[in-house]
């Protein structure tokens, strides 16, 4: 995986190298099991979204309408029923 470092002439750091792979496996092995309890905390946050229609889509205007009865405050409309 991508370029590998030169052979050591040292010994002591050739045994660091080898005492430290099982720690840096651990570390990924943690890391990424960190990342997945991160993403399911997320998912579960989350919630689904609501399953309704738009209202961008219904219709702007509906009418006209047959004025009722006028009355000194207000109007009332004979609404359709839908």
């Amino acid at each position: 995986m991508g370029v590998e470092p030169g052979k050591s002439k040292n010994e002591a750091a050739g045994i660091m190298a080898n005492d430290m792979k099982p720690v840096l496996d651990e570390m990924h092995k943690a890391l990424f099991r960190t990342a997945e309890q991160t993403k399911d905390r997320a998912e579960h946050r989350h919630s689904k979204t609501p399953d309704y229609k738009s209202r961008k889509l219904t219709k702007k205007w509906i009418g006209p309408y047959r004025i009722k009865e006028v009355k000194p405050n207000a109007v009332e409309l004979e609404l359709q029923n839908e």
